[in-house]
């Protein structure tokens, strides 16, 4: 039992994290997630992205603009017990997540906050409920352009291409994001922002 333990407290990987939401309040639901991850006793802080917006993606007519960022930590946490914390992060800060019943051709919902464990260092893992990389780290600008900032050369399963590599492969016509808020967006508005 106590060599189990030893692994356990030994393993550590650094994670991206992908965050997002488009209901108000948008970046202030996407700044206390990022304060509440790094207060987590099993999260160093190792980067945090630029905020960008973009339109909502096949989601429900009308819904508005996302504001995506990506956030990398490191942990010790195993992957299934850190995708556990950021669902409890979700459920506490931005309410239920919506659920698609598992049907790939229903439309996405608007969210309060939605983070996705999108890397967890090189591994590919496939599981129930459970998959990294997260399908949407090649294809999606507004996981890449974020990405690029915190991590370009992380080589992403898997091929080992890197986020700069992906994004520049992403066809002109998928680049929908823009840089909303530079990367000092996590702290709080003072007087010196007056």
């Amino acid at each position: 039992m106590m060599a189990g333990h030893a692994q356990t407290s030994l393993w550590k990987s650094r994670v991206a994290i992908g965050l997002g939401a488009n209901l108000p309040p948008r970046e202030e639901s996407l700044r206390l997630a990022v304060f509440k991850l790094t207060s987590l006793p099993a999260c160093q802080l190792l980067g945090v992205s630029s905020l960008y917006e973009s339109p909502a993606w096949k989601c429900e007519p009308g819904a508005p603009d996302f504001l995506n960022a990506v956030v990398m930590v490191e942990t010790n946490r195993r992957p299934g017990q850190f995708l556990e914390l950021l669902h409890k992060l979700e459920l506490e800060i931005g309410g239920p997540r919506p659920s698609r019943n598992h049907d790939a051709s229903a439309p996405y919902h608007s969210r309060a906050l939605d983070l996705d464990l999108l890397l967890v260092g090189t591994e590919s893992i496939r599981e129930p409920g459970l998959v990294v990389p997260h399908p949407g780290v090649r294809r999606r600008d507004f996981i890449l352009r974020p990405l690029c900032e915190v991590a370009p050369d992380w080589p992403i399963p898997p091929d080992g291409r890197t986020a700069a590599e992906l994004l520049v492969a992403l066809p002109a016509e998928t680049l929908r994001c823009r840089v909303y808020a530079g990367p000092g967006w996590t702290r709080p508005a003072g007087p010196q922002d007056l």
